[in-house]
């Protein structure tokens, strides 16, 4: 991993050329706006007009800047990817119907789709050519985004649900997704009876490895690994990411008795890291300053645990605990169009924190007369901090229009039109401040009235005292001429004076439409810590009220008027699992010692995402806006909500008893008869095809069909209830779950796979199989060639498949019941063709869940190991070998990553010896997949103990040989 550089500031340098040519203007005197200070995106005005202003800044700094450095500022507001000026790179979201092969064609990097936004990233040489294109209407960086149960469990009335046993709701049989700062996966919080890891699935953002089948970038764990020791890599350095978590679903064995348990504290995780070392990390190194996480990944990791929840069967409610402040607060970003486009088509459930900038004094607000002007007054006191930069942004209704004038503390200013234009015009005060300033009147993507400026100094920091930003009418103000004002989070000594609002301060994503957004109060200001030693947030000058609203959390509602947030829940002093890799003050320590304190909505979040957890386990086909509307509905009010809705509280405070209480206790009882999925009274090959298009995804099964079609009543449907309404319309079986009862092992069934050219090929030797279910992601820049087909089935076998966010499914029937009357294999060739270069090859084909039913409708499994292919079936591309990689990093100091590649699935064996030849450690021993595959070694033996530096060997076993490489362990 390479150091992190530092560079001599370009920008600097063009201060000084500037002053020069400026020659330092007296106090109240209009500055000169100088050519050398307009930053100009270099492509066409037509293409600038779609980017947002960060992106125009961006690229004009990058063309005027003699190195990286100049860059940093814009860089601590939206992601920068890259090395150099050279190689600048950046996440976007696109608003476009354009094709992932037609953009590639543009030089785009297509990750995930929702609706019509797309994430990628493009290069900073291809963002005009990409912009020009009248197929793409609008682009978006990727932000930077901040992170937002012992006394509030019972507060919530959770514990009135959730003590397990008879009638009660822990979250079984429902995934929890966490995007956050990561998960200990250490913690025993976090593992079930036997010490196994109840996290199904992790996505490190982080680090670039074994990336998930679709996407490009970052590494991917599976409770496998983790369990093995594969992903002793993965940490939550923050600790956010841990506390949040656990009180969501952490069940608390870390203690006996279990103090801090969780809500649904037996739900499976799924954990998103979604953040990534920038241009200014160099490869490593310090993480942003306001990251390291962003809303790209934010989309991409929603995209990927929908995919697993929908392969699997499971339903999913996702914990975002993390904001941005700026942004339009309607909910009117590409960001937030995509999140509703998730809720709104894939039925996602996500609750987001509603943020902790109430008292932070960031948002101004005014209304301008005709004719007239309003001045807003920022202080920058540099006693609290120095800044070297100051953001802020003002938004107002399209078809108002303003002209702006911004004045320094010494009274020399800079004006600026309605709109400047596509670039970003600069002046230079008296005292060598910068200030740019970017103008339209309409965004590129919602339309709007829009005004940002940027403060730069980064000799002696911004100018300390009073700051003035002027907004004169220039036209009649039709749309009311409120303009609001937002300073971006964490600039600590900036404050709103003139002008001060405290409304509309709920963050994004939390101001989503169909989100639920959540606020937080108090149940907790005085503890005990492990210590012994009793504290009280008066100790620390804050004085809050019991039960009351937290001072912190951010209030609605959204700038449109809409309601935010939608629910509160406990946030003050929260205690939450505490990740082993974040070190805290021994305050916030509680008794035990592996538990502390946080506090904030990103703390309130999770009680709410645990809530919707109990939920989805008494009824998995809630919508999620049956969710929303039933924790409003069911919300507590008390004397200090007062009325609700309102714009702090939302509809109230949690209450997961009355919430759960309103959920029938039967809400899926199937009304008719077993079997009958479409309600029509009669069992019939119509709901064959209801059931089938529910899997598939293109028109899903209410509750009570649902109810119906589940044959073998394990709350999941899949292949199996085909084949059981298959049979009950054959009359084998009636009004009773087919599989229920059947306690015999079935022997498993032979298979094989393999890579064509043109198709990737399953083989399934078993004359049993009634029916196959197969979940699948292709490579990147692979498409569907065709339909796929299932050789030497019956005739009249129906084999469809429906892709939903880049994720196909695949269903294989036949109504006699049997897929094949022969003794012959079944083979299922999925034509596939590549459209671009995605950088994977066909062989990351990734079934990601399979579903095998015999003609019973019971469920078959995969033997462990394929079994032999016929010579002409192509056991593996010609030419192709196992391939053991280098090593990463070398030498190392703690955890190496190993890497390879296998062209044909089979036996691997990875071990690491000494140079005395005695093994070390064993990585893995068994049946892999074909593709690519990373291993990590913590520098530890079998036994755990760390080994000593010096030289070690990792040995690779496959059927084309053995493989060795070294690795140098430094101690």
């Amino acid at each position: 991993m390479k150091s992190r550089t530092f560079l001599v500031s370009s920008m600097l340098l063009l201060l000084l050329t500037s002053l020069t040519r400026l020659g330092l203007a007296d106090e109240g005197e209009k500055m000169q706006c100088l050519p050398s200070l307009n930053l100009t995106p270099a492509m066409s005005i037509d293409a600038a007009a779609k980017l947002d202003p960060q992106l125009i800044m961006a690229t004009g700094l990058a063309n005027k800047a003699m190195s990286a450095t100049a860059l940093k500022p814009i860089g601590e507001r939206i992601v920068i990817l890259g090395e150099s000026l050279d190689d600048l790179i950046y996440p976007v979201l696109i608003r476009t119907d354009l094709s992932d092969m037609e953009l590639a064609a543009l030089g785009a990097r297509p990750d995930s789709r929702a609706g019509g936004i797309v994430s990628a990233v493009i290069h900073d040489r291809d963002l005009g050519r990409l912009a020009s294109h009248p197929g793409v209407k609008a682009i978006e960086p990727s932000y930077w985004m901040n992170a937002n149960l012992d006394l509030s469990i019972p507060e919530c009335r959770a514990n009135l649900v959730n003590g397990g046993g008879t009638g009660s709701y822990t979250g079984d049989g429902v995934i929890y997704g966490i995007l956050d700062t990561g998960v200990d996966i250490t913690h025993n919080d976090f593992k079930d009876a036997s010490g196994n890891t109840r996290i199904l699935y992790i996505w490190d953002h982080y680090y670039d490895g074994n990336a998930p089948s679709g996407f490009s970038y970052g590494t991917e764990y599976t409770a496998a690994m983790i369990n093995g020791g594969q992903a002793n890599s993965f940490q939550d350095d923050g600790g956010h990411g841990t506390h949040v978590a656990g009180t969501s679903v952490g069940d608390g064995s870390s203690l006996n008795p279990a103090t801090y348990r969780g809500v649904a504290w037996e739900a499976d995780l799924i954990a998103v890291r979604n953040g990534y070392c920038d241009l200014f990390c160099y490869g490593g190194g310090e993480d942003p300053t306001w990251g390291p996480v962003d809303t790209k990944g934010s989309i991409d990791g929603l995209n990927y645990m929908i995919q697993k929840a929908q392969a699997l069967g499971h339903p999913l409610v996702v914990n975002q605990s993390q904001g941005v402040t700026m942004g339009p607060h309607d909910g009117t970003t590409l960001l937030e169009e995509a999140y509703d486009n998730f809720i709104d088509q894939q039925n996602l459930i996500i609750c987001i924190a509603a943020g902790n900038d109430q008292d932070s004094d960031w948002h101004g607000r005014y209304t301008v007369s005709p004719g007239g002007n309003q001045i807003f007054t920022i202080n920058n006191d540099t006693s609290v901090g120095l800044s070297g930069y100051i953001v802020l942004e003002c938004w107002y209704k399209a078809g108002d229009q303003f002209s702006w004038r911004i004045t320094s503390p010494s009274g020399s200013y800079g004006e600026f039109n309605p709109s400047t234009g596509g670039n970003y015009p600069g002046y230079i005060t008296s005292v060598n401040d910068t200030m740019y300033a970017y103008t339209t009147t309409s965004h590129n993507v919602n339309g709007q009235g829009y005004i940002q400026v940027w403060l730069q100094n980064f000799t002696n920091g911004v100018q300390n005292g009073t700051w003035s930003l002027r907004a004169t009418a220039a036209n009649g103000l039709p749309a009311g001429g409120v303009v609001d004002l937002y300073c971006e989070r964490n600039q600590y000594p900036v404050k709103v004076v003139n002008g001060l609002n405290l409304t509309s301060i709920v963050g994004m994503p939390g101001t989503t439409s169909g989100a639920i957004t959540v606020a937080a109060y108090n149940t907790k200001i005085e503890w005990t810590a492990h210590n012994g030693t009793h504290y009280a947030l008066t100790d620390y000058g804050i004085n809050e009220t019991l039960y009351g609203l937290a001072s912190f959390s951010s209030h609605g509602p959204r700038r449109d008027g809409a309601q935010k947030p939608n629910i509160a829940a406990p946030g003050q002093m929260i205690a939450s699992a505490w990740s082993a890799f974040y070190s805290t003050s021994e305050a916030l320590i509680v008794p035990g010692g592996e538990h502390i304190l946080m506090q904030g909505t990103s703390m309130a979040c999770p009680h709410v995402s645990g809530a919707v957890a109990l939920m989805l386990e008494a009824d998995p086909a809630l919508t999620a806006a049956e969710v929303k509307s039933l924790l409003q509905t069911h919300a507590r009010t008390d004397s200090y909500t007062g009325a609700t809705p309102n714009a702090s509280w939302g509809y109230g405070k949690l209450d997961v008893k009355a919430t759960i209480d309103a959920i029938s206790s039967d809400p899926g009882a199937c009304a008719t008869v077993l079997g009958d999925a479409n309600g029509g009274g009669t069992v019939d090959v119509l709901d064959v095809i209801a059931t089938v298009n529910h899997i598939l995804g293109t028109t899903p099964l209410g509750a009570g069909g649902q109810a119906c079609a589940d044959t073998d009543s394990n709350s999941q449907i899949n292949i199996l209830d085909v084949i059981g309404i298959v049979n009950i319309i054959l009359g084998k079986s009636y009004d009773a779950p087919i599989a229920q009862g059947q306690e015999a092992e079935l022997e498993p069934v032979a298979w094989a796979e393999s890579f064509q050219p043109t198709s990737y090929n399953l083989t399934l030797d078993d004359h049993r199989l009634g029916g196959l279910q197969v979940s699948f992601i292709l490579p990147r820049g692979y498409e569907l060639a065709g339909d796929p087909v299932l050789h030497g089935a019956m005739k009249g076998t129906q084999v469809d498949c429906h892709e939903r966010i880049g994720q196909h499914h695949l269903v294989a029937y036949n109504l006699s019941g049997r897929l094949s009357d022969t003794d012959g294999p079944l083979t299922l060739e999925i034509p596939v063709v590549q459209t671009w270069n995605g950088g994977q090859e066909l062989e990351r084909f990734a079934v990601t869940n399979m579903v095998l039913a015999d003609t019973e409708g019971r469920a078959l499994q995969l033997a462990i190991d394929p079994m032999p292919l016929d010579p002409d079936q192509g056991a593996a591309p010609v030419g192709l070998k196992a391939t053991l990689s280098r090593t990463w990093p070398n030498p190392s100091k703690d955890v190496t990553q190993v890497r390879y590649q296998i062209p044909a699935s089979g036996r691997v064996k990875i071990e690491i010896y000494d140079t005395m030849g005695r093994k070390v450690r064993s990585l893995w021993d068994g049946w892999q997949m074909a593709g690519d595959h990373s291993m990590a070694w913590d520098s530890r033996d079998d036994s755990g103990h760390p080994v000593a530096g010096g030289l070690y060997f990792v040995n690779m076993m496959t059927k084309d040989g053995e493989q060795s490489r070294k690795i140098m362990v430094v101690r």
